[in-house]
């Protein structure tokens, strides 16, 4: 085989080669963080946006990046199975106000497959602010 043939077929083995693993690169999983909000009261809820089943957990974080004492809301956000268009979340009271923050993540996924939030408040419901995580 002369030398310009074996350079022409040099990328047709290794182009698929190149977008399998660009591929199977994406799927690694992904962590989403919200923004750190000062409240006393957290509920951080995940909802699987993606048309497969995902394994999600959801923890919610004080400043030093320390899980927060946390009750599940319908089974929790701790190593969840979601199927399709299914939603979990946790919830945290504080003793009182303090810097909180929701850490989601879902292994082999993309970020669009989930979405996340987190709603905090005063617990007199005083005040209420929520976000979306990113």
């Amino acid at each position: 085989m002369t030398r310009s043939r074996m350079l022409l077929l040099l990328p047709v083995f290794w182009l698929p080669a190149l977008w399998a693993n660009q591929a199977v690169g994406q799927l690694t999983g992904v962590v989403l963080h919200t923004p750190p909000l000062w409240a006393d009261y957290f509920v951080c809820s995940v909802v699987n946006s993606s048309t497969s089943n995902r394994l999600v957990t959801a923890k919610i974080l004080d400043k030093n990046g320390l899980a927060m004492t946390t009750n599940p809301i319908a089974g929790g956000c701790t190593n969840a199975t979601l199927n399709p268009g299914q939603a979990c979340g946790v919830i945290a009271s504080g003793n009182g106000v303090q810097l909180g923050y929701c850490k989601i993540g879902v292994p082999l996924a993309l970020k669009q497959d989930v979405r996340g939030s987190l709603y905090a408040s005063k617990q007199n419901g005083a005040t209420a602010v929520v976000v979306q995580a990113e």
